[in-house]
């Protein structure tokens, strides 16, 4: 994990697991309403490796992101943003992004 960006912890146990995921509620975080107790042992061991073994706690995530990904498809990408983030001499972040659209979606 690198200081000051966000581990994978704080976006797939936060959006992709059972206790983000309330049942009737417009209030669920988990908005897809993935809930795989399978998936959220995964997450809990990741989360717990990354104390001792960061690198190793990376590639489970990465495991589990996949088969979250190719097993449950809680949702579908309709595109990929290209970022580019340009640092100043005065510190300053200008970020431009540009979007490939499928052809499917334009026209």
């Amino acid at each position: 994990m690198v200081p000051g960006l966000p581990a994978a912890s704080d976006f797939l146990k936060v959006l992709l697991n059972c206790s983000g995921f309330h049942k009737g509620s417009d209030n669920s975080i988990n908005i897809s309403g993935l809930c795989d107790k399978a998936i959220d042992t995964q997450e809990a061991t990741a989360e717990t490796l990354e104390l001792t073994n960061p690198t190793a706690a990376n590639k489970l995530w990465g495991q589990i992101d996949k088969t979250i990904m190719t097993t449950e498809a809680p949702w579908v990408p309709l595109f990929n943003p290209k970022l580019c983030d340009f640092v100043l001499q005065r510190e300053l972040v200008v970020l431009a992004a540009s979007y490939d659209v499928s052809d499917q979606l334009s026209g």
